[in-house]
């Protein structure tokens, strides 16, 4: 993750304006934009920053956005990627919370086998639960894991704002093929250059802004995943 750092609110206030008036200019829905400040009086001065710029603003000042469920949902995601990038273990118990969520399509009695699994096995052959997904069968559960490896790698260097489209689906994230070679081998021995893509799209944002707005879980890579070309210069020799 970037972050940006200003010598006075005001620098701050003129660089987030001007961000959305680009969006805006590249046709991004203003109503889609929202920005979350420690202070309503910050948000009072952004408000006149982006008037003067004759785009509208709605203030509000009194809801809590941790009271939103898709809000406590993506904050769960990026606290997992935390524990991720950290040399300790990763917090299984947060991404047992992830997978509880009806957005991804994951049968309870299928997080309840897997629980089963895990606890059941030898201390020495004990996974935690990505690597437990890593290698599951069932194409949705491997997907899912792959995808949150992806995002950790991703948060090392990339935006904050262009993680969070990628977690809440609203742009989708390429997964190399390499995530489909036998992940018993050596990582260094896995051509990171080679072979296609796959596209993954998070279902969290059809899920809550869906056109049917129905919450009815999918399958996170029903219709979600499409292969895309090896990008130019990147096609493995056979």
């Amino acid at each position: 993750m970037t972050q940006n750092i200003f010598q006075t609110e005001a620098d701050e206030l003129t660089w987030v304006a001007e961000d959305i008036e680009r969006a805006i200019a590249d046709g991004f829905p203003a109503e889609e934009i929202a920005v979350i400040t420690k202070k309503n009086k910050t948000l009072e001065n952004l408000a006149k920053v982006l008037l003067s710029k004759h785009i509208p603003v709605a203030l509000s000042k009194d809801e809590n956005i941790f009271d939103s469920e898709e809000v406590r949902l993506v904050d769960e995601i990026l606290e997992y990627l935390v524990s991720l990038r950290g040399s300790g273990q990763p917090r299984d118990e947060i991404l047992l919370s992830i997978l509880a969520h009806p957005c991804w399509g994951i049968h309870r009695l299928t997080i309840w086998e897997l629980s089963r699994t895990i606890s059941s096995a030898r201390r020495e052959d004990r996974k935690n639960w990505l690597e437990t997904l890593r290698t599951h069968q069932d194409s949705n559960l491997s997907g899912l894991a792959n995808f949150l490896i992806e995002l950790s790698i991703l948060s090392h260097h990339a935006r904050l704002e262009d993680l969070m489209d990628h977690i809440t689906g609203a742009n989708a994230l390429a997964i190399p093929d390499e995530y489909n070679e036998d992940p018993t081998k050596n990582t260094l021995q896995i051509d990171m250059f080679g072979g296609g893509k796959k596209e993954y799209i998070s279902p969290i944002y059809e899920y809550y802004f869906g056109n049917l707005n129905s919450q009815t879980p999918q399958p996170p890579l029903s219709g979600g995943q499409k292969t895309c070309p090896p990008d130019k210069g990147e096609e493995r020799t056979k």
